[in-house]
C-alpha cells in the first residue's frame, strides 16, 4: 500500500486526531484549515492540501505528528488538548522568535493520530474490542491494522520513518505514555540503517518503573521500555530529575543509564551538563540521538500547565542550550513534546508554558540532520 493511503488511513489532518461528534468540532475544523491553509468548506480541498504535506516528506526535514491523547496518563488529566493548543500557538502567537516561526513553516504536517480515547494499546484490548473498532475504523472487522492511539502511533510513525530515512519526526503527543511509540520506530530506523541511538530525556520524573498498578504502558513506564530497546543502557541520558522516591544512585545501578539530577543542573549550568552528556553519549558508542521532552522538566514557573508541575527546575533556555550542544556533536534524528495541558493553568500560566514548548520543539527542528 502506498505510505500516502497508509497515513491517510491511520491519522486524521493535523488538529483533527481527537473524535469528537459535536461540541468542539467546528473549531476542530477551522483549525485544520487554518494550519493547512484551507479557506473553503469543502471536506475534499482540506485533504487535498493534507495529501500536498504528506508529497513533503519526499523532501526530508521535519516532520510534525500529533497523538492529542491522554488515557496513558496519572491522577490530573488534559494533555489531550497540548497538541492542539501547540499547533494553535505556532500558527496565531505573536510570542514566539523568528526562528521558531520558521521551523515550524517549514515543516510538513503529517497529521493526528486518529484516537479512539477509551482505548490505550492495541496489546490491552480483547479480540472482540479489536474486532468491533476496527469494523469502525476501517469498515473491515477482519483487518490487522491497529485501533488503540499508542498502536496506532507506532505504526505510523514506523511507516513516515522506513519510507523517508531524511525526515526528522517530531510528534507533539499528550501524555508521555505515547514516546515509547515514537522512541522505538526511531530506534529501528537507526539500527536499520547500522546506527547506534541515544536518548536525551528531560523531565523531571525517571519513567523508569517497568509496570503502573499491573499496566505496561503508562505515563511512567514508557522509558523502562526504550531502555530495553536500546544497545547500550548507556545511552540513555535522563536530565532533570527531582521527583521520585529512589536516590540517583540507586536509579543509575538498578537501570544503567546516566542521570543529571535537577539541583546538578542549576549549580554546573547547561555548558557542564551538556558536556558530560556528549561525553556520555559518546563512550556508550551513540550516532544519533532522540531528544524526548516531558514539559514539567522545566520549572513550575516556566510550565505551570501540566499535569505534574514541579519547582526547582531548570529554564527554557537551559533546555535549549543543551540541545543545541548536542545537536552539535550528533543528528537529531527524531523528538517528542509530552505533558503540555493548557487548561491546568490560569490563562498567563497556559501561554507561558505553550510559549515554551514551542521554542523548545523548534530548538529540536533546527538542530543538524544527517545527509
Amino acid at each position: 500500500m502506498d505510505i500516502r493511503r497508509d497515513l491517510e488511513r491511520y491519522l486524521r489532518p493535523p488538529g483533527a486526531g481527537r473524535a469528537l461528534f459535536s461540541t468542539g468540532l467546528q473549531e476542530q475544523g477551522r483549525l485544520s484549515r487554518q494550519l493547512l491553509g484551507v479557506r473553503s468548506l469543502d471536506d475534499e480541498q482540506l485533504f487535498e492540501a493534507w495529501r500536498a504535506q504528506h508529497l513533503r516528506l519526499n523532501m526530508g526535514g521535519n516532520a510534525i505528528l500529533g497523538l492529542p491523547f491522554d488515557t496513558g496518563s496519572g491522577s490530573r488529566r488534559g494533555s489531550a488538548e497540548g497538541p492542539n493548543a501547540m499547533l494553535r500557538f505556532f500558527a496565531n502567537e505573536g510570542s514566539l522568535t523568528p526562528e521558531a516561526y520558521r521551523a515550524f513553516q517549514g515543516a510538513a504536517l503529517v497529521g493526528d493520530v486518529r484516537v479512539v480515547p477509551q482505548l490505550l494499546h492495541d496489546d490491552a484490548c480483547s479480540a472482540d474490542v479489536l474486532r468491533e473498532v476496527r469494523r469502525a475504523l476501517y469498515d473491515d472487522p477482519t483487518c490487522d491494522d491497529p485501533v488503540a492511539p499508542l498502536s496506532v502511533a507506532e505504526e505510523a510513525a514506523r511507516r513516515v520513518m522506513q519510507r523517508h530515512s531524511q525526515v526528522r519526526l517530531i510528534a507533539l503527543i499528550g501524555d508521555h505514555s505515547g514516546s515509547y511509540a515514537i522512541a522505538r520506530a526511531s530506534i529501528e530506523r537507526a539500527r536499520r540503517l547500522g546506527q547506534k541511538l541515544g536518548v536525551v530525556h528531560f523531565d523531571a520524573h525517571t519513567d523508569m518503573v517497568d509496570y503502573r498498578l499491573g499496566v505496561k504502558w503508562a505515563y511512567s513506564t514508557w522509558a523502562y521500555w526504550v531502555l530495553q530497546e536500546l544497545h547500550d543502557p548507556r545511552a540513555f541520558v535522563q536530565i532533570g530529575i527531582r521527583a521520585t522516591t529512589k536516590s540517583q544512585a540507586q536509579w543509575q545501578a538498578e537501570r544503567g543509564m546516566t542521570q543529571f539530577w535537577a539541583p546538578e543542573c542549576l549549580e554546573r549550568g547547561a555548558d557542564a551538563i551538556a558536556d558530560d552528556t556528549i561525553a556520555a553519549l559518546k563512550a556508550a558508542g551513540v550516532d544519533v540521538v532522540h531528544i524526548d521532552w516531558d514539559i514539567d522538566g522545566l520549572d513550575a514557573a516556566e510550565a505551570p500547565a501540566t499535569g505534574t508541575p514541579e519547582p526547582g527546575g531548570y529554564s527554557a533556555g537551559f533546555g535549549m542550550r543543551v540541545t543545541e550542544r548536542i545537536g552539535a556533536h550528533f543528528p537529531v534524528v527524531s523528538g517528542v513534546m509530552a505533558e503540555v495541558a493548557p487548561f491546568l493553568a490560569d490563562r498567563n500560566g497556559a501561554r507561558r508554558t505553550l510559549n515554551n514548548a514551542c521554542e523548545l520543539v523548534a530548538c529540536m527542528m533546527r538542530a543538524p540532520f544527517p545527509t
